[in-house]
């Protein structure tokens, strides 16, 4: 078997090993290429097809020039005019807009999370190895490489596993040993089913097969470990974990980096003192964690030390292949498995976790005031806080602005970077790159510590994790989760008092004060909500005050203009008002209506998200809550066209009251065939049945809706003088709504009544059988399905784009007919054209977002990547909401459009 020399990396490899490429050898080597060219610029094709070509020419000329010394910090280039004019027209003219195209392409693909569905290789047995020895080598050279394998390979190695053979992707996922033995050899077919065995088995290890519901894998088996914790575990955890790092930090931000100070500040000692105890604390948690250690009540630990049993035929590989791979003592798959697995992965969960999660507490400890618009609910019961935290938690987050992956969320902690900080008594090296663990967890790093950057678009290239992704950000959710319960809890309590008038004036609620050892999450969350509403509290008195002067606010946007200059409530806004929250916004209103919101209109009362718990049937509130924000006045005056447009044809109003009524007697008669099938029910199986206990629950939920139809018959009887359109979309919508609740009502109850029946005819129906994930046909067929329904709703979309466009250039027609006419019936069409026009760029954003999503589970489909096509799939279905509230807003905008053309 003729081997090569070692370390020879494969043709077109990604090696991390050699000098970063900065960007003004990258703009020097372009400008002599476009000078070469008589200044013409590289096409598209020319970049996409030498790409690798140009890497591994400017990977040879390095070789062959004088190495110079790292630096510490990679230089800031100097900006030249003419390239830049060159640059500017080399985009113009499309070729850096495809590269930069197919960078964002890849980054959309990337970002999908890979999941290994099946070992798409075919794999060699102990017997083939005992047989072949190109085998034996290739899985030899593979525990080698991932004895060593660096967190940012992972996620390569298991698109490679799944299925993913293209040169990109095995040249990041594969080892130098693979780059070194692979192409010396005639035939490297048993080489390469021998390494991917090996690579095979580790990422089945960690990652499992996501068709096995009860997998063993690290991932698997501990992502069931944090679904199964309860609320009160997850309480129990955030705050321990949270008062274990803020004992250490002691309210010290972690985004600032412990710096060296400098021998003339007065407090070099203390300062350098505490760096110290910060340092040594960071590398005891990366060895020896909280989680490691912590025990719930019922002794059940979440993360422990983990140790192999599965296959491993590292035994079967003979003295000659040890020898020329350099095989030491310990050198095994196992323990390449447990190496990954509890360091590298271990660390992730360990400290880059917990210290985001210490970092989103700091910054709501120390400048909170936008979290006050962050809770989904006004609710003050616990459960229903509760429960709805739960399904709207990542608008909770989004509304923090977290970080939405790991290496952004590690990029911004510059406490981890601990190189050249004096840590244990001992002075570390001043370019200790490994240990700093902030660039090491967020950016692809070379052999000397030097972030790698992309030779096209200059940005430095980051970790991508993948499947471990998923497990970090269900860790977090763990965390969060207490803390966004508690604030909301907290704010809302405070806001009834507030809208009460219980709490007018200010209880001098002190700030946090992190320095406190004993301090829990839980602590700072509900001590930031009273510190955060206490500091709003003049606000209902300037509203007070505003509305007995007659003065006061009375929409959202002439509160923003009045918090901005009004300098006694300067402190509320300012420069940076702007940048809050909208919801926050709305909350500042709200507050500031408070002490006069009984004798506002209906409409005029601030609106602050309220998701109420829904899961009992229709939501109780949602008759009350349309008349209430329902405009009853006759008609609008002049000022207030901009507002809404009002239709006063008594044919209009005749449809609308002809619509609410044919609704209320199908609710009621529905509510009544209720009934009478929990009738025949009890005359055919008794009381004591189950599916009539379950029936009968559907009794009250139809009762409910028939109610509430008739509330909103009885409620639009004001409105027989004209509405306006916003009103009359919310009104269809309502009774769309109500016909669906009691559809929903009796299609439960006649489901249990046709159980009942074959009950006492003796017949036993066969328990439904649920579908195995690992059934070949069912996954497709469903798969095609949802494909289907995609496409079908891209064509809606389509339709819905046509439409918009016609009813434009009927609605431009119709304002240049009336230019001379009504100045009422003039702006009535502008306001519609500005309406349509806005719902032209939302179809467009749809279509867009439709056609993108369609196209990439077409392609993962192809890839055999079903959960990727699914979820690609799901996210088309699910704009289908939106879709059918465009479809009614735009049907009743053509009818009024017809109005004002008679």
């Amino acid at each position: 078997m003729k081997l090569m020399a070692k370390n020879q990396p494969l043709e077109g490899s990604l090696d991390v090993n050699q000098p970063e490429v900065t960007r003004s050898e990258l703009r020097e080597k372009k400008r002599k290429e476009k000078k070469s060219n008589n200044g013409e610029g590289v096409s598209a094709k020319e970049v996409a097809n030498n790409q690798t070509t140009i890497k591994n020419e400017s990977k040879t000329d390095k070789r062959n020039k004088k190495q110079k010394e790292p630096k510490s910090k990679k230089p800031r280039p100097k900006i030249n005019v003419s390239e830049w004019l060159s640059d500017t027209t080399a985009a113009v003219l499309g070729a850096r807009e495809y590269a930069s195209s197919q960078f964002s392409a890849e980054d959309i693909q990337r970002d999908q999370q890979p999941i290994v569905t099946a070992k798409m290789v075919e794999l060699v047995t102990e017997e083939d190895l005992k047989l072949q020895p190109e085998a034996r080598l290739g899985y030899g050279a593979a525990i080698v490489d991932l004895m060593k394998m660096p967190v940012e390979r992972f996620y390569y190695l298991v698109l490679w596993v799944s299925g993913q053979h293209t040169h990109d992707v095995i040249n990041r996922a594969a080892g130098m040993n693979y780059a070194t033995y692979h192409e010396q050899l005639i035939d490297p077919k048993w080489f390469e089913r021998g390494y991917q065995t090996a690579t095979s088995q580790f990422v089945m290890a960690i990652v499992g097969d996501d068709r096995d519901d009860n997998s063993q894998a690290v991932i698997p088996a501990l992502s069931r470990r944090l679904s199964r914790l309860t609320v009160e575990q997850q309480t129990e955890l955030s705050n321990q974990w949270f008062q274990h790092f803020n004992s250490n930090l002691k309210g010290r931000n972690p985004e600032r980096k412990l710096k060296k100070t400098s021998d003339k500040n007065a407090k070099k000692v203390e300062i350098d003192e505490n760096n110290q105890r910060i340092g040594t604390f960071i590398n005891r948690e990366m060895t020896h964690s909280f989680i490691k250690d912590y025990r719930f009540a019922d002794g059940e630990q979440l993360l422990t030390e983990y140790n192999y049993q599965g296959p491993d035929f590292t035994r079967i590989l003979d003295e000659k292949v040890k020898k020329e791979l350099e095989f030491k003592d310990r050198t095994s798959l196992a323990y390449a498995i447990q190496r990954f697995v509890n360091q590298p992965m271990q660390e992730l969960l360990s400290i880059a976790a917990p210290m985001e999660f210490y970092d989103t507490l700091y910054k709501m400890a120390t400048n909170g005031r936008d979290t006050i618009g962050v809770p989904v609910t006004m609710s003050t019961d616990k459960a229903d806080i509760a429960f709805i935290v739960d399904k709207y938690y990542q608008d909770m987050i989004n509304r923090l602005r977290l970080p939405k992956n790991i290496a952004t969320a590690v990029s911004r902690l510059g406490i981890l970077n601990l190189a050249g900080l004096k840590t244990n008594g001992d002075k570390a090296p001043v370019n200790n790159y490994r240990a700093n663990y902030q660039a090491k967890y967020s950016y692809v790093l070379d052999s000397r510590g030097n972030q790698v950057y992309n030779e096209v678009t200059g940005q430095a290239l980051k970790v991508r994790y993948g499947v471990l992704e998923k497990l970090y950000q269900q860790l977090r959710k763990v965390l969060m989760t207490p803390v966004l319960i508690s604030y909301t809890q907290v704010r809302n309590d405070l806001l009834a008092q507030i809208n009460n008038g219980e709490y007018t004036t200010s209880r001098d609620v002190v700030k946090v004060d992190l320095t406190d050892p004993n301090l829990t999450a839980q602590d700072v969350a509900e001590q930031v909500a009273r510190y955060t509403i206490d500091q709003l509290l003049g606000l209902v008195s300037k509203g007070q005050f505003d509305y007995e002067k007659g003065m006061y606010s009375k929409t959202l946007k002439e509160f923003n203009r009045m918090i901005r200059l009004d300098p006694s409530v300067r402190r509320y806004g300012g420069s940076r008002y702007r940048l809050l929250l909208k919801q926050t916004r709305h909350v500042y209103f709200w507050i500031y209506q408070s002490s006069f919101a009984d004798h506002l209109k209906p409409g005029e009362r601030a609106e602050v998200d309220n998701h109420p718990n829904a899961f009992v049937g229709t939501d109780p509130r949602m008759v009350a809550n349309l008349l209430k924000n329902i405009r009853v006045t006759h008609r609008p005056a002049p000022t207030d066209w901009e507002d809404s447009i009002r239709f006063e044809d008594s044919v209009i109003i005749k449809l609308m009251h002809d619509q609410v009524t044919t609704t209320t007697e199908f609710v009621e008669q529905t509510a009544q065939s209720v009934r009478d099938v929990i009738n025949i029910m009890e005359q055919i199986s008794g009381s004591g049945s189950n599916d009539l206990v379950e029936a009968k629950k559907q009794v009250a939920i139809s009762n409910h809706t028939a109610e509430q139809a008739q509330e909103l018959s009885v409620g639009i009887q004001p409105l027989a003088t004209g509405i306006n359109q916003d009103d009359l979309l919310r009104i269809n919508l309502v009774t769309d709504k109500l016909r669906k609740d009691a559809m929903a009502s009796l299609n439960i109850v006649n489901q249990a009544f046709y159980r009942s029946q074959m009950q006492a005819a003796g017949i036993q129906l066969a328990p439904a059988k649920p579908a195995k994930k690992s059934q070949a046909n069912g996954q497709p067929d469903k798969l095609v399905r949802m494909l289907e329904q995609s496409s079908q709703l891209i064509n809606e979309i389509k339709r819905l784009k046509g439409q918009v466009d016609t009813m434009i250039r009927d609605g431009e027609r119709l304002r240049r007919k009336n230019q001379d006419g009504m100045m009422e019936t003039y702006m009535a069409i502008n306001q519609m054209l500005a309406r349509l026009t806005g719902q032209k760029a939302e179809i467009d954003q749809l279509l867009t977002t439709a056609t993108q999503a369609h196209a990439e589970a077409r392609l993962a489909l192809e890839n055999k990547q079903r959960d990727t096509a699914m979820q690609s799939a799901n996210e088309v279905l699910n704009l289908r909401v939106k879709v059918e509230d465009l479809t009614q807003s735009l049907e009743a905008q053509r009818v009024q459009l017809t109005e004002l053309d008679k």
